[in-house]
């Protein structure tokens, strides 16, 4: 069974390209070593990413300690934190504290015992090195205690064909032979457990030329090519099975198969040429294909996949044959993207959200900012579009949706700006548009509600409020009404209370309506009888939490007042967020305030102390890197369903989720120097800096520096090699000897400066 990648259900990656330092776009292997550095082969160069830098490595004819070609095929590390590195020609061994290239792999297998052809390395995951031998075909290891490498599987029952592959998980070592004959090894005393010769069978002459083999925590092995799709032998069943693109029981998106690996959750990430990422979960027998997506810049680069490597904080690293690479983590987007992908019929029709409300079933209907009124089955995963059509008095009035609302009838009200209002019974549209016969004088029908008396109330963009009567169809203008001024004809929210009484958000100020004493209330920057500040007159939305704490956003901030006393808090930059302009106000099931607004979206934890009535609030604040549709969202675009799902639209879609559901990262990141400078020129290890050497080692292994009185010019680079967000890392330093206090680092360049110091001992912190 095969499910593609649905808009809002599919992964988003990060996108790492030439453009931000890599060497070439062309990747070729992935690998992350023990200091935590992201090292990229490609075809032309080699590159050390520590989440902020690239620190780039070519070949250079002038120089014997340079790589010795610029073509990577792969990468590994051994014991002493050394990079074997397998290029388009030979081996090469990267000295990490040199900050050199060994190029004479010949001479560091002698020293250690062996001699003759290699013709590959393996290290495995005890940093045990593995030779195969070019002359015999045999796999050899190093033993430290003679110091020589020894054939442990001299004991193998099947020796009529040379090793051409081999594979070590936690309890056992797999030899895969040239005939494609498959025999595993006890992990302890290497004695052979079983031999597998159903592929040799199957293959034939071909044998396992051009084939790579993975094995999974569950012992199945994989067996893949740029040819024949996947051979998966299940350990459990102890059979084999074939995956190709026209496979009826599982099928892939493409036959050209580069690389496979497994997952923390067990899933099975498979790369492909031209096919994106088919991910397999073999339990459910199921595939879902990640590709890309042209104008998303969060989807795969590109669907040709040269590798994927999985790190140790369970990142899954994917590079690309022209587009660089990318890497995905559950915790980086935390939020659930619905938005339009082009070609793709099951993405949301059009990005530009600005309300939403959910019917019985459970579906939503979703209004937009010219694209119509759109009905999306959740269940099925389908969208529906109507669109206003001239000449049809029974189509929607116009296709910019503002307001949604959904009536004790289950009939549906969709206000439009500058259509009027529309009721639809899931047969055709009803229009009420602005007239003297109707009593309704604005077509910008903003906020729609309905009271506990039956009544609706339609707040306009311009005209005020009007009471709809919904037998007689007509319109009583409220800001007619002798009882109460309006202070603004622009009504931007009627919100009603627990207790059913409504909360008027203007462009200058609030009104509060009583429902049982039938009277309004109104003052400039008040609520109740209370002189009361907020943040700003022009409101945008107004919000009771299930505390009755009242929470009123502006275009200058938010303000939370707390009716039962005279406690009142607007925040501040201090708080954690600016006064910038505040859209929408969600409260999720554990009673955290939830906010879009012109830059991003933030959570506020609200906490009472006692003794009184005051709060402890703490503000989370989320960008476009956590996954957002944007920066800025529309004015009236939020909703919560009946599962406490929070919803916030903006020009570029929706984000749909449970707090509960966000994945935080908590991994706690090392952070290292990535490059000292004297006068703005690097330093590097044994290279003299004016007939002096500074550096013995790289500046990543060294935790002391001894500078002379004319090099007090110095800069330090560093970075947390934290790949999650970036970005938003904050760093602090301080030179105990100098500095006073904690100096705050750009966290896009990390860096302490330093200039004119007074000769003696410091120590960075």
């Amino acid at each position: 069974m095969s499910i593609n990648a649905q808009n809002g259900l599919d992964y988003s990656f990060i996108r790492v390209d030439a453009t931000n330092g890599l060497v070439n776009n062309q990747v070729t292997c992935i690998f992350k070593d023990s200091r935590g550095f992201i090292w990229i082969g490609t075809s032309a160069g080699l590159s050390r990413y520590d989440g902020i830098h690239f620190v780039n490595y070519k070949h250079n004819d002038k120089d014997s300690l340079s790589i010795i070609d610029n073509f990577i095929e792969s990468i590994q590390e051994d014991k002493d934190g050394n990079l074997w590195i397998k290029t388009r020609w030979e081996y090469t061994l990267f000295e990490f504290d040199k900050e050199i290239f060994n190029n004479n792999i010949a001479s560091i297998l002698k020293k250690k015992g062996f001699q003759g052809a290699v013709s590959r390395v393996f290290i495995d995951e005890k940093k045990k090195i593995w030779i195969l031998s070019g002359e015999d075909g045999r796999l050899y290891t190093h033993d430290s205690t003679s110091n020589k490498f020894i054939d442990p599987f001299s004991v193998s029952k099947y020796n009529k064909s040379r090793i051409q592959r081999y594979f070590h998980t936690r309890n056992s070592y797999y030899l895969v032979y040239e005939d494609a004959v498959i025999e595993r090894f006890e992990d302890v005393n290497y004695n052979s457990v079983t031999i597998n010769e159903h592929l040799k069978q199957v293959l034939g002459e071909e044998g396992f030329n051009n084939k790579q083999i993975f094995v999974d925590r569950e012992d199945d092995l994989w067996v893949y090519s740029n040819v024949t799709g996947i051979y998966h032998y299940q350990s459990y069943e102890k059979k084999w099975k074939h995956y190709t693109e026209n496979s009826l029981e599982l099928k892939l998106s493409s036959n050209i198969i580069w690389k496979i690996i497994q997952d923390d959750k067990g899933l099975i990430w498979v790369g492909t040429d031209h096919g994106g990422v088919d991910i397999i979960n073999k339990y459910s027998n199921q595939v879902k294909t990640v590709y890309h997506q042209k104008q998303n810049h969060k989807s795969l680069p590109q669907n040709s996949i040269t590798d994927i490597f999985i790190d140790n904080n369970n990142i899954v690293w994917i590079g690309t044959y022209k587009r660089g690479l990318c890497y995905y983590h559950e915790s980086i987007h935390k939020f659930s993207h619905y938005h339009s992908v082009e070609d793709d019929e099951t993405t949301l029709p059009y990005n530009d959200v600005n309300c939403f409300v959910e019917d019985k079933k459970g579906n939503l209907w979703i209004g937009t900012n010219g694209g119509g009124l759109i009905y999306y089955d959740r269940l099925n995963n389908k969208y529906n579009v109507y669109k206003h059509q001239p000449g049809n008095p029974n189509s929607l009035s116009n296709d910019v949706v503002v307001s949604l609302f959904i009536d004790n009838d289950d009939l549906l009200w969709i206000g439009t700006y500058t259509g009027g209002l529309n009721s639809y019974d899931g047969r055709s549209f009803k229009n009420y548009r602005a007239s003297k016969q109707s009593g309704l004088l604005n077509d910008n029908i903003w906020t729609i509600i309905q009271d506990s008396k039956e009544r609706f109330w339609i707040g306009t963009l311009g005209g005020g409020i009007f009471l709809f009567d919904k037998q007689t169809e007509q319109f009583s203008s409220v800001s007619n009404n002798s009882e109460i001024q309006l202070p603004s004809t622009y009504v931007t929210q009627i919100f009603k209370t627990r207790n059913g009484n409504l909360f008027i958000g203007t462009g200058n100020g609030i009104i509060f309506y009583d429902i049982n004493e039938s009277r309004y209330r109104y003052h400039p920057r008040k609520v109740s009888s209370r002189q009361i500040e907020i943040s700003n007159n022009n409101v945008n939305a107004v919000y009771e939490d299930s505390r009755g704490l009242l929470w009123i956003a502006s275009r200058e901030g938010l303000t939370m007042l707390d009716p039962n006393s005279d406690y009142k808090k607007i925040f501040r930059a201090e708080d954690g967020l600016p006064r910038e302009i505040i859209n929408c106000i969600l409260e999720d099931e554990y009673q955290s305030i939830w906010i879009s607004k012109s830059n991003g979206v933030s959570q506020i934890g609200v906490k009472p102390t006692s003794p009184g009535r005051e709060y402890e609030f703490s503000v989370f604040n989320y960008t476009e890197a956590d996954g957002l549709q944007g920066q800025e969202f529309n004015s009236l675009a939020s909703y919560k369903t009946r599962k406490g799902e929070l919803m916030f639209g903006g020009p570029n879609g929706f984000n749909l989720f449970q707090t509960q559901n966000i994945k935080y990262n908590k991994y706690l990141p090392r952070v290292v120097f990535t490059d000292f400078q004297i006068f703005n020129r690097s330093v590097k290890a044994g290279i003299p800096f004016d007939n002096r050497t500074v550096l013995t080692k790289s500046i990543v292994s060294t935790d002391k520096l001894v500078l002379n009185h004319s090099m007090n010019v110095f800069s330090i680079e560093f970075a947390a090699l934290n790949f999650f967000v970036p970005e938003k890392v904050k760093y602090k330093y301080m030179l105990q000897g100098f500095d006073k206090d904690w100096v705050n680092s750009n966290g896009g360049d990390p860096k302490a400066v330093y200039t004119n110091l007074n000769p003696g001992t410091y120590v960075l912190w």
